[in-house]
């Protein structure tokens, strides 16, 4: 057959479907190919080679049509399954069904809580906590961790990827590597098959590895950074690595002749060093249409490949952000959110939000309902302006990058300064443990009781990774997300980013924070096992209410308890994966429930649907059990602001350290506020029922709540005080008594920097007032340096105040089993020294400020 012929062939099966404007696109496509297949080729080999290439593309084409017919009734779906939900579920409060829809609600009507955002989430841990336990299992997490042999693991996966492993190239890679290489390409491969399913196309990849991560500030200085910004050099030094890398041209660029090389790749760099999406004029057409589209998004490949792992691996070292672990963190977090955002509002994710919001305001007004709409309308344009952003992953993407990790690593180092008592201060966990078991079936004395036990409960390694893993959580130093419990910003990445999570071993709160989070999610785990024999209206009323919110009604309840328990350390486990080996009885009895035929496809996304619907539920009461903020509770601090804009990093240094009290305000007293009912309850109407019904009203949860935390917060406040060698707090009259219970509750209610306010003339332990520590340490430290400016100019600066300054302001040195040998040891010798008299003066002001003494005087201590 002719290449006119093959030509002619495409454009006739496809004429029907295509604008002339299509058509013509369609055939210069067709020609750039040739024209590039023959300027690589000669003679008889290059026109069998542009046959075979056209050809390529006439089944590519193909393919592409039967993808999109099938998006087109994914997004119809779609549209269908969230009107139906908006107008049936929430049609007295359409805006805050939007709201709950996008970002999570606390309300207790069906799929309140099940979120895109939740849900996104809990996606994204499954795979990395999957993925670490399977490193872990394999005996080669350490050896893939800590980096020292990046390029033999880049190289197993490279083999894995191909359809025909080279299985004496991978013979002589150490056996770390290979096993190593082939869990990372079962993850690619689980990714990948996910998107295809939500609405991707996706084609398998050789030499796949990860999610390729440009860095636009080392590639603008290519040629070395003595050379200013811009210069070609710049340009011609990242063409000459990407060739003796050996970049494989035929499959970077198909469609591009040889002669256009050089201009495709100046269009491309300047995308890169701008910040721009990849991206390149005339680039292959994916056939998806519609803007807003993931899966197109997601469809694209890569369009720099390498011809082996070392070209890979060369480029990601020099150009790229992150070692392989984080980049593998980074790339399956980042379709995690694009597959969630598919399966719940299809493959033209934004065009069919905005149909949704089209349709519901056509009915408003086909009704009359103009307040209705009104209304309906300012919600959605505050949920798209804030929440939107988050779910798109446009609140991560930074505008400018240095100035990101500029301000992030400043925040790191905060960080690492202020919290090394931060264990302390999580004295308060067990009641919000205690309080997430009471939402789950449970009572609060018994949550208190097993929240303690946790903290002690010897499980097995193996099964405790397995099990986590199952469940989602993540008990991992590398992806841990301790420190959203205090920055909404993000995880840390980079130098102090790896500081930052070996901080949080060092101070214990890592360990105590993942065997909570482990303790909770194994106790429920097993209770549901236990209760899976009982019908839905046989569960406790109060897991029954948490279930609904979550869209676990009677028929979902039915299909999860008949699938597999997991066991681990001699107990059973109702898990996420229950969904999957539920016997097709089940999932078809669960059809016919919600009113669907059964079938192949409808059973595959049945158990899809129940499995996220279990995972979001773990993730959300974990994150409520042991708080971390939720992703509308942190869209909610962000705004919708991106790092690496003024507004951005003024919002998360604002922030910083308050990302615990939201929590506790919103997922914790919102609940206990909002969550009995099917409609917010304003906190006038919880007063009044406490009034009418003191036993069965929110209220009665908030008191609980307060109570204990207070105790709790005091136990805090008092292990601080014997950290620092002073005696704890003791209440010698009324208004000292007020102050110090003031100061507890503060504490123990997520308020714990501020409750510091509560004792010495509204001066904080660092000696500035409420309004420089409410506006976040950064503007704390910017005043006292500042002030210590002012001084040196004035000549009042003191030795003494310059040291205090600077060790105040160092990481590290405020751990609490640390710093008190530290003070009695080294600093107090050093800060007499410079200033005669301090430790008496010091001994005073905390007598008569906080009614407290040394343990040992200071004044005993120093020479």
């Amino acid at each position: 057959m002719s290449v006119d012929r093959c030509i002619a062939e495409i454009s006739a099966a496809v004429s029907d479907k295509m604008s002339d404007a299509e058509l013509r696109d369609l055939n210069a496509h067709v020609q750039k190919i040739i024209k590039r297949v023959r300027a690589e080729q000669q003679g008889r080999a290059a026109e069998d080679a542009v046959m075979s290439a056209v050809q390529q593309f006439s089944e590519d084409l193909e393919i592409t049509a039967l993808k999109e017919r099938r998006n087109a009734y994914l997004n119809k779906r779609a549209q269908l399954n969230a009107i139906s939900t908006l107008w049936e579920t929430w049609r007295d409060d359409l805006g805050e069904g939007y709201a709950s829809f996008l970002g999570g609600g606390l309300t207790a009507r069906k799929g309140a809580a099940d979120s895109i955002a939740s849900s996104q989430e809990a996606l994204a841990r499954d795979y990395v906590g999957s993925f670490l336990a399977e490193l872990k299992k394999a005996e080669v997490y350490d050896y893939a961790v800590k980096g020292g042999d990046e390029l033999n693991i880049r190289k197993a996966v490279y083999e894995y990827s191909k359809a025909e492993p080279d299985k004496v190239a991978l013979q002589k890679l150490p056996k770390e590597a290979r096993v190593a290489g082939k869990i990372i390409h079962k993850l690619n491969e689980r990714v990948r098959r996910d998107a295809n399913l939500a609405g991707a196309w996706i084609r398998p990849l050789e030499g796949y590895v990860t999610k390729r991560t440009h860095d636009e500030y080392k590639i603008a200085r290519a040629a070395g950074k003595h050379i200013p910004v811009g210069d070609p050099r710049h340009f011609k030094q990242w063409v000459q690595d990407l060739e003796s890398w050996g970049i494989d041209w035929s499959r970077s660029f198909p469609d591009v002749a040889v002669e256009d090389r050089e201009k495709v790749l100046r269009s491309m760099y300047a995308s890169l060093v701008t910040g721009k999406h990849l991206t390149y004029p005339g680039g292959p057409p994916t056939g998806f249409k519609g803007f807003g589209s993931i899966g197109k998004r997601m469809s694209h490949q890569r369009l720099l490949h390498f011809k082996d792992a070392a070209g890979e691996f060369h480029y990601d070292q020099k150009y790229g952000v992150g070692n392989l672990i984080e980049q593998i963190m980074f790339g399956v977090e980042h379709h995690a959110r694009d597959i969630e955002l598919m399966r719940r509002l299809g493959p033209n994710a934004e065009m069919n939000r905005d149909v949704i919001v089209d349709t519901i305001v056509a009915r408003l007004r086909k009704e009359g309902d103009l307040e209705g709409e009104r209304r309906f309308l300012g919600k959605v344009e505050s949920i798209n302006r804030v929440v939107w952003p988050h779910i798109t992953g446009q609140t991560a993407v930074a505008v400018n990058r240095p100035f990101a990790s500029w301000s992030r690593a400043v925040r790191n180092i905060e960080v690492m300064t202020d919290l090394g008592s931060a264990v302390l201060s999580a004295m308060s966990d067990p009641a919000f443990f205690a309080t997430a078991l009471r939402h789950n079936g449970g009572s609060f004395l018994d949550g208190l009781g097993r929240s303690v036990k946790s903290l002690f409960n010897a499980i097995p390694e193996a099964d405790r990774v397995r099990v986590a893993s199952e469940m989602g959580i993540i008990v991992d130093a590398v992806r841990s997300p301790i420190v959203s419990r205090f920055d909404a910003g993000g995880r840390p990445a980079g130098m102090t980013g790896a500081m930052v999570q070996k901080f949080f071993g060092l101070n214990l709160l890592r360990p105590w924070t993942d065997r909570l989070r482990l303790g909770f999610a194994m106790i429920q785990g097993h209770r549901l096992a236990k209760w899976s024999g009982k019908t839905f209206d046989e569960l406790p009323e109060s897991l029954r209410l948490t279930f609904t919110k979550y869209g676990i009604t009677d028929a979902e309840w039915n299909a999860l308890r008949s699938g597999r328990l997991s066991d681990a350390a001699g107990r059973e486990f109702l898990t996420p994966d229950a969904a999957h080996s539920a016997s097709d009885e089940a999932i078809d009895a669960y059809l016919a429930a919600i009113g669907r035929k059964p079938s192949k496809i409808a059973r595959r996304q049945a158990r899809e649907d129940l499995q996220a619907k279990m995972r979001t539920y773990y993730f959300s009461e974990g994150a409520s059990a042991v708080l971390e903020p939720l992703p509308a509770t942190r869209a909610l601090m962000l705004q919708g602001t991106r790092p690496g804009t003024i507004a951005g990093e003024g919002v998360r240094h604002f922030n910083l350290y308050k990302s615990f009290m939201f929590s506790v305000l919103r997922q914790v007293m919102g609940r206990e506020l909002h969550g009995y009912g099917v409609n917010r309850a304003s906190t006038l109407h919880a007063l009044a029922g406490l009034v009418r019904n003191p036993t069965g009203s929110p209220m009665r949860g908030i008191a609980q709540i307060m109570l204990v935390n207070t105790a709790l917060g005091y136990l805090a406040m008092s292990l601080k005080d014997l950290a620092k060698g002073r005696t704890p707090r003791i209440p010698e009259d009324p208004q000292m008594a007020l102050k110090i219970t003031l100061a507890a509750m503060a504490q123990g209610g997520g308020a714990g920097i501020y409750g510091d306010f509560l004792f010495g003339q509204m001066r904080n332990r660092h000696g500035e007032g409420p309004v420089s520590t409410i506006m976040g340490p950064s503007a704390r430290r910017v005043n006292q340096i500042a002030g210590l400016w002012t001084d040196l100019v004035n000549g009042d600066a003191t030795a003494a105040k310059t040291f205090r300054t600077v060790i105040n302001n160092t990481p590290f040195v405020n751990l609490f089993y640390t710093r008190w040998a530290l003070d009695y040891l080294i600093l107090w010798q050093i800060q007499e020294w410079l200033s005669p008299g301090a430790m008496r003066r010091m001994e005073r002001t905390v007598r008569r400020e906080n009614g407290q003494e040394f343990i040992i005087p200071p004044t005993e201590a120093v020479r």
